[in-house]
Formats: structure tokens, C-alpha cells, sequence
């Protein structure tokens, strides 16, 4: 009677869990949704429909695509900079604002929004890495709680 139990709970979790993963699927959260479903049942379903949607683009001043040269010699590339970057020219001061500091000449603006490019870039490398292993973090914890309950109920 027990193992039944156990069987038919497990049966319908794993359902619950499907239909997260499901949901998550639609709402681009990944497979943490199936781990909502699993525990929770229809209540977390309720929670990945509220979680802030996953891939949405991010808001930019401009709208134009990052071009595929990204060279300070490229014309196209250095437009980007400034429209992203928000670069002006202060006509009182006689310098070029970016991103809150000044510099004497465009090109000196343009090399510190290339430099912060590329660190943007290296952030969201390291911020993908640190996400990979926080999911397999996840992972190994649900697979180690679940084998727990299999023992106690079983």
C-alpha cells in the first residue's frame, strides 16, 4: 500500500513537472521550470507564468544590430558606439561626455566605450558560465532530494 503511494506520487509529479517544463518552454525560463511543476504542482505553474520572462531583448538607445566588425576603424561599428553609448559632445566644455566622463577629443571617447564593450562582453561570458554552473548546482540537489524521499517512502 505503501510503494503505491509512493508510485502514484512520484507518477504525478513527474506529470506536474512535464507540464512546467512545458509552460517554461513557452515563457523561455529553461528547465528550472520542470523543478516548479515537480514540487509544486499547479502552484508552480502559477509562479513560472509570473517569472520574468528569459531572452527578452534588452532596451537600447538605438536599433540598430551590433555590427560583426567590431573594429574602431569600422565607420559603422564607431556609429553604434555612439548611439549605444550615449555619446555627446558638450559644447560648453569643449570635450566629448561618455557615460558620465569627459574626454578631449571623440577618439577618446569612442576607445573608452570600446574597452567597456569588451568587458560587457566578458561579463556576460563569465555571467553564462556562473548560470551553467549554478543550474548543475540545481540539478545534482533535486536529483540527491528526490533519491532522499525515494528511501524514506519506499
Amino acid at each position: 500500500m505503501e510503494g503505491e503511494f509512493v508510485g502514484f506520487f512520484l507518477i504525478g509529479a513527474l506529470i506536474f513537472g512535464c507540464i512546467g517544463a512545458l509552460l517554461g518552454s513557452r515563457v523561455n525560463i529553461g528547465f528550472s521550470s520542470f523543478w516548479w511543476g515537480f514540487f509544486l504542482g499547479p502552484i508552480g505553474w502559477v509562479i513560472i507564468l509570473l517569472l520574468p520572462r528569459g531572452n527578452q531583448p534588452k532596451h537600447t538607445r538605438n536599433s540598430q544590430a551590433k555590427p560583426e566588425n567590431a573594429s574602431l576603424d569600422n565607420d559603422l561599428y564607431r556609429v553604434w558606439l555612439v548611439d549605444t553609448y550615449g555619446i555627446q559632445k558638450n559644447d560648453v566644455l569643449d570635450q566629448y561626455l561618455c557615460s558620465g566622463t569627459l574626454f578631449d577629443t571623440i577618439d577618446l571617447a569612442l576607445e573608452f566605450a570600446h574597452s567597456n564593450e569588451g568587458l560587457r562582453k566578458k561579463n556576460e561570458a563569465d555571467a553564462k558560465t556562473y548560470t551553467v554552473i549554478w543550474n548543475a548546482f540545481k540539478v545534482i540537489v533535486a536529483i540527491n532530494l528526490l533519491v532522499f524521499v525515494i528511501k524514506v517512502f519506499v
